[in-house]
């Protein structure tokens, strides 16, 4: 009888042990888990994520190649600036500008070019 309690209690203190450590581990993914959706990276990772689209948008998209204003080139809020917060929504005298200062082809946006037909 005492070989057979002290079998259980080895077999008990083996299975606490190892609960013990898979706890544990668990425990460090929970907190990796936690540490990796800080607000910390997940606000890093966003501004990686929105400045990698800026560079391909002006620098590696094949539109990139047509001249216009920077903003303009990766965002559509230059549009939306001259439109709602200018005042007076006259984004079509800021065209008119533009197309003086660049030319014909305009890029007002990152997803097609302007262009000026007299």
């Amino acid at each position: 009888m005492q070989i057979y309690l002290y079998r259980k209690v080895k077999i008990f203190k083996n299975k606490l042990a190892e609960s013990q450590k898979a706890k544990a581990i668990v425990m460090g993914i929970l907190t990796l888990y936690k540490g990796l959706f800080s607000p910390l990276y997940l606000s890093a990772a966003a501004f990686a994520w929105l400045a990698m689209i800026a560079l391909y948008r002006r620098f590696l998209h094949p539109l990139a190649k047509i001249p216009g204003p920077f903003l303009a080139a990766i965002t559509h809020f230059y549009i939306v600036y001259f439109n709602l917060f200018n005042g007076k929504s006259q984004f079509y005298l800021q065209v008119e500008k533009l197309h003086e200062e660049y030319g014909k082809q305009l890029g007002l946006h990152p997803h097609g070019p302007e262009t000026f037909v007299i």
